[in-house]
């Protein structure tokens, strides 16, 4: 895990630039996690980053239409620890609906549903529910490449109600 000093907001959507070591400056998505609040009397290794369900599904699915993981940084502020994924950077597909003159074929529709498909599968058949897939959760890349992000508020299958859920938004 790498220390590192940058300016970012809460969102994935925004984008972020952040210079690790002494490797050159990446451009990443950089998602602030929020406190994974440990149970009462649990130790405070609970609040290790290992510990975060998020984190936890994101690291066992490996798929390209699913975002990956490509660095996890903690940022120490005395009192305060932060970490932040840094995720591939991408444009949700919420922002591209908003545009009036970006119009997708047919042929590139059919792409993007074929690969929404294949990424959900995946999700799937690693046992996990994502639980929250909207516009604003599905990214395109710079290669046309979809996607799928924010997991959240993903379990594991089993652990999962079968009861319907009404998504907030």
């Amino acid at each position: 895990m790498n220390q590192v000093n940058f300016n970012t907001s809460n969102s994935i959507e925004e984008n972020s630039k952040a210079s690790i070591g002494n490797e050159l400056a990446r451009f990443f998505a950089a998602k602030k996690l929020k406190p994974y609040m440990r149970k009462k009397g649990s130790s405070p290794g609970a609040l290790k980053i290992e510990n975060y369900p998020e984190v936890k599904v994101m690291q066992s699915l490996e798929h390209r239409n699913v975002m990956n993981i490509r660095e996890i940084i903690q940022e120490n502020k005395g009192y305060e620890l932060n970490h932040y994924l840094m995720l591939d950077l991408g444009i949700p597909l919420m922002e591209l609906t908003r545009h009036k003159e970006v119009a997708l074929s047919l042929e590139q529709l059919k792409c993007l549903i074929f690969q929404m498909v294949e990424g959900i599968g995946h999700i799937h058949d690693q046992g996990f529910m994502h639980r929250d897939i909207k516009p604003s959760n599905i990214y395109l890349m710079k290669d046309g490449t979809l996607k799928i992000g924010d997991f959240s508020i993903s379990r594991p299958a089993h652990a999962v109600s079968t009861a319907p859920m009404i998504a907030e938004e």
